[in-house]
């Protein structure tokens, strides 16, 4: 059963498509933290706003409902993610005008997260993180640092409980070959692999400024 704090969103969802602009702010207000940093750790501050106020204007005009069981802040996280692809297809749109195909999007920034990463071990890990498809950072930024279930990931995913496990798992073995590649100092390389989830913790702890809260509070 959904907490009653989550059944309070979904009402005030209905009641924001319905016109009510209060509830629209309470909602704005209650997740804009959390939407603005997902975008944060992928693009400068003036894309993130501009992608975080499409996200909760997709959410208001979307037809479809929050599924009885499931949580609005999966929900929101999932809409976050389809902007967030919809903006880098658009970005890398060819030339003759056709789209790139559907595979994601390696490379993206994190360097605002980068600089606040004091030890070796936190660079090296998000260099590696860099790297991976974009749906795989997403799937790990979100399971390690914003402490979704498999259940939540499943819904902003779109896909199977089951298929979120295996999805998790290969994306921490890509983590790891990566860390391996990048690593200049072949200790450092092994020191992180090791216990590579333990810096994700960590490193949730150590940089608050756009890992957890963008407003530093």
């Amino acid at each position: 059963m959904p907490s009653s704090e989550e059944v309070e969103d979904t009402e005030l969802l209905t009641r924001w498509r319905a016109g009510d602009d209060a509830a629209g702010n309470q909602l704005f207000e209650r997740h804009f933290d959390a939407i603005y940093r997902f975008f944060c750790r992928k693009l400068d501050d003036e894309q993130a706003l501009d992608l975080l106020q499409k996200t909760f204007l997709a959410c208001v005009n979307g037809r479809d409902r929050v599924k009885a069981g499931n949580q609005f802040r999966p929900y929101l996280y999932g809409a976050a993610r389809n902007i967030l692809l919809r903006h880098y297809r658009d970005k890398y749109r060819q030339k003759d005008g056709h789209k790139l195909d559907d595979r994601p999007i390696a490379g993206s920034q994190m360097s605002p997260t980068m600089r606040l990463a004091k030890k070796a071990e936190h660079r090296l890990l998000l260099k590696a993180l860099c790297n991976l498809d974009l749906n795989d950072q997403l799937l790990l930024e979100l399971r390690y640092w914003e402490r979704l279930t498999r259940k939540q990931l499943a819904q902003v995913f779109e896909i199977g409980d089951l298929a979120v496990a295996s999805r998790i798992s290969r994306a921490k073995r890509r983590l790891r070959t990566e860390i391996e590649r990048v690593a200049r100092d072949p200790d450092l390389g092994t020191r992180t692999t090791a216990n590579f989830e333990g810096w994700l913790d960590d490193l949730r702890e150590q940089a608050p400024g756009i890992l957890r809260d963008p407003a530093g509070r």
